[in-house]
């Protein structure tokens, strides 16, 4: 039998130990007799007949009963409250995991997942930390560095390391003589301003990434506070003789026709919203994620001293 439409309304203080019927008529103690195969009739001290709208309110399962009861002896009102559907039937929380996503929209792309993440991102070393939550000072600036090569006629006069006294105002240490392994010597770099994060060469531009360096407020404050410094390393990047003249003041035998073009480098340096250049090692922490946000040089060199380093301070034991 289809059951008829039924309404009731909350307890008052009158009949705080049942419920009243909309005609007035409070519910008795014991629960009515229903019958599934006659028409369902109300059972109370005021009977109405079967099928009338004014019914008291069917009994409840035994959850409910014991919600009364308890409801009863704190003397509070009955509150009918589910739990939240995003609640209901959660698994235990296991350990968490951070997770990395690898690869290219044209090539395979893989999710990683690690206990501990640490990002040492070089010239995108800001946006990966970012990414994990950080703040965006400093930011990573990149600075292209050119180098010049000594022909190999040449080569006797630099036999090791010929550095400058370096500049404390400035993390560049300017033109300086290296001669490799392999028996080249490479002259240089200086530091100017790339206009891409990968610009290796001078033709190289982002205008994206260009955009976001000239939208930093360090970087305006930087150039206002060594604009000279800035336009002697333009003259010198783009005039082979005053590179010359750069390298003729730790090798006075050097001249213009001593040196060839070689490949350019590009320094992630960070500066920060003040216009600062961070000359020291800088990391920060976020959760499970550990970001090398500066690694001055020499960077590649300290590798697995910097590795120790970072897990003895910043990656805890289990």
């Amino acid at each position: 039998m289809r059951r008829s439409a039924r309404s009731w309304s909350r307890p008052t203080p009158t009949t705080r130990r049942g419920w009243r019927t909309s005609s007035g008529a409070p519910r008795p103690t014991a629960s009515p007799a229903w019958s599934a195969s006659a028409p369902r009739a109300c059972a109370t001290s005021n009977p109405t007949p079967a099928g009338s709208p004014h019914c008291t309110r069917p009994p409840r399962d035994h959850r409910l009963r014991r919600r009364r009861r308890a409801a009863r002896r704190r003397r509070a009102p009955l509150r009918r409250t589910r739990p939240a559907p995003h609640t209901r039937h959660r698994p235990a929380p296991g350990p968490r995991r951070v997770e990395a996503l690898t690869g290219t929209p044209e090539s395979e792309r893989r999710i990683h997942r690690f206990d501990r993440l640490v990002v040492c991102g070089g010239l995108r070393g800001d946006e990966l930390a970012r990414m994990a939550g950080a703040a965006p000072d400093p930011r990573t600036v990149p600075f292209r560095g050119h180098y010049h090569e000594l022909v190999p006629e040449r080569r006797h006069l630099v036999r090791g390391l010929v550095y400058p006294v370096p500049d404390p105002r400035y993390p560049f240490l300017g033109v300086h003589l290296t001669r490799h392994v392999h028996g080249e010597v490479m002259a240089g770099p200086n530091a100017v301003l790339a206009t891409a994060r990968e610009g290796y060469r001078g033709r190289d531009l982002v205008p994206r990434e260009l955009a976001e360096t000239l939208a930093w407020p360090g970087f305006w404050r930087l150039a206002r506070r060594h604009w000279t410094m800035g336009a002697r390393e333009v003259l010198v990047s783009s005039s082979r003789a005053v590179f010359a003249r750069q390298a003729r003041r730790l090798v006075p035998e050097i001249s213009a026709a001593d040196l060839r073009p070689a490949e350019s480098g590009v320094r992630a340096q960070a500066l920060g919203r003040d216009g600062g250049l961070l000359d020291d090692f800088r990391v920060d922490t976020h959760g499970r994620v550990v970001c090398v946000r500066n690694a001055p040089s020499p960077a590649a060199t300290s590798a697995l001293a910097i590795a120790e380093f970072l897990a003895d301070r910043h990656v805890p034991v289990r």
